[in-house]
């Protein structure tokens, strides 16, 4: 399954991660690596999920999302 992810910053620095489709191990190296660079570039930022348009999530995939935290 393929997965499509949008980072937009609003005028106060919170973060908003868009996230389409599914997340699978095969799927979520890239996002790891921007969620990692986001978190360290941006540290005091607030980041939300936004999961709507999410179908899928494997177990390597909840893994990005405990990194992030």
């Amino acid at each position: 399954m393929t997965m499509q992810a949008r980072v937009r910053t609003d005028s106060t620095g919170n973060i908003t991660v868009h996230i389409e489709g599914g997340m699978d191990y095969e799927n979520i190296i890239p996002l790891k690596d921007e969620l990692a660079t986001i978190t360290s570039t941006h540290p005091t930022s607030l980041i939300t999920f936004d999961l709507t348009a999410f179908q899928l999530v494997g177990s390597s995939g909840i893994h990005v999302f405990v990194d992030t935290i």
